[in-house]
């Protein structure tokens, strides 16, 4: 393990087991955040296999998920790994809210989340809350304009309008082969009304735009760090031009759009006092 994957006072993440981009941005803030391991939360942690992981790591991490049943599914993988599932992993309250007091967390993460919120800034306000002042959030999903839509694993499903001619376009790949695993035992037909079906009521794919504007109205200040991999600096040409700043942002900006989003957020400097004071206005 090299120096880079290594943390503060022993703490360590594997690298083969936790989606790189997570693992350099967890690392960089607990480097950051000295000697004592971070507090950090999984917003929208399914079963919990990524709490699980970040606990064996000397983390202080917690999971929250809307679905009841995919905690409960995990709780009992959780306790045989000799961790506590009733410490580790929650549910949204009845009001939507977190289950957590203000500024609980150092760190908090979203991976292929916030595509399925439907009230964005009521979860990033909750992010928000619960975020220490000098914590980080970051957020991973995908791009408005990717080619493949990576729920259904149909080239460009989500472009197309709900209805008929999406159904056409997904059974057409069907028929090729492609699409995900879970609807393999029905027809063609119906796996593509499924699809379809599942793209409108699971599925908000927002405009880089629209998503940097929740985060401000959320008190976040949110860069765009996909420019950032140093999978792409390491590349003979791309990565000398990565090296400029300017060149770096388009780059980011670019795939934000047409590859994968990335985000890391900060509380910007009085947002603490605006979101206290519309609470305390009842707004």
């Amino acid at each position: 393990m090299t120096k880079s994957e290594r943390l503060a006072d022993g703490f360590a993440i594997e690298p083969e087991r936790l989606q790189p981009e997570l693992q350099r941005h967890l690392a960089l803030a607990q480097s950051a955040h000295g000697d004592a391991p971070l507090r950090v939360l999984d917003f929208g942690c399914g079963r919990g296999e990524t709490v699980a992981l970040l606990c064996e790591q000397g983390f202080r991490a917690c999971g929250v998920d809307v679905e009841q049943s995919y905690l409960e599914n995990g709780a009992a993988a959780f306790e045989a790994r000799g961790l506590s599932a009733s410490e580790c992993l929650f549910s949204f309250g009845s009001d939507g809210k977190l289950p957590f007091p203000d500024q609980s967390f150092d760190f908090v993460f979203t991976q292929q989340v916030l595509e399925h919120v439907d009230d964005l800034d009521g979860a990033l306000g909750e992010i928000a809350r619960v975020l220490h002042p000098r914590g980080t959030s970051f957020h991973i999903l995908p791009a408005r304009w990717g080619w493949m839509e990576e729920h259904v694993r149909v080239p460009l499903a989500h472009w197309w309008r709900p209805g008929g001619a999406r159904r056409r376009w997904i059974a057409l790949w069907l028929r090729c082969g492609l699409g995900t695993s879970w609807l393999a035992d029905r027809e063609i037909a119906e796996s593509a009304q499924a699809y379809d079906q599942y793209l409108v009521r699971a599925t908000r794919y927002r405009r880089l735009g629209s998503l940097r504007a929740a985060f401000a109205r959320a008190g976040l200040r949110v860069d765009v760090v996909v420019g950032d991999h140093p999978r792409l600096r390491a590349l003979p040409v791309l990565g000398a031009g990565l090296r400029v700043p300017g060149v770096r942002r388009i780059v980011g900006e670019l795939l934000a759009r047409v590859a994968v989003v990335e985000l890391l957020a900060r509380p910007a400097a009085g947002a603490r006092s605006v979101r206290g004071t519309r609470s305390a206005d009842g707004g």
